[in-house]
């Protein structure tokens, strides 16, 4: 179900790049976290890209909401070995993302990695539940996927 605008060993190195940018915040986010864990030398995880029908149900048994959305993250937070801590999985509906990316007139390309990276945070910790928690993820965002080259989502949302 991953989308064809996606290429996937791009998108890897590209995450991959921003994480190691900003590693350091969030290593300091894990131990607020896990604090009587060592640093992790590696992190991992696993994605798996769902339709509509399947984003539903996850969305409805695990957060309770109905209907279908983006991103959904569950955490896992566990040693795969004595190097590498796997932070947990993503569930990615593609249908829904190349959509919201049509909508907001982006790319396919850009919007999948602005919500692969929205999930990874909240597998190290972040929210939005509050507007304070919203801004703090929203600017961490914003200046990760300024590494790679792709401008503020969020304002680009705000301008349409």
């Amino acid at each position: 179900l991953r989308p064809s605008d996606i290429d996937a060993a791009r998108a890897t190195q590209q995450i991959s790049e921003m994480v190691e940018a900003f590693w350091s915040v969030l290593e300091r986010r894990l131990r607020l976290i896990y604090p009587d864990e060592k640093a992790p030398r590696e992190i991992s995880l696993c994605q798996r890209f769902v339709d509509i029908t399947e984003s539903q149900q996850l969305n409805s048994a695990y957060r309770g909401r109905d209907g279908p959305t983006n991103v959904l993250s569950f955490v896992a937070g566990v040693w795969d070995d004595q190097n590498s801590f796997y932070l947990g999985d993503l569930a990615i509906c593609s249908p829904l993302i190349r959509d919201e990316a049509m909508d907001q007139k982006k790319r396919i390309a850009d919007h999948y990695l602005h919500l692969t990276l929205h999930g990874i945070l909240h597998l190290v910790g972040y929210d939005h539940e509050t507007k304070s928690d919203a801004l703090e993820m929203e600017s961490l965002e914003t200046k990760m996927l300024g590494t790679i080259g792709i401008k503020n989502p969020y304002e680009a949302i705000g301008n349409e």
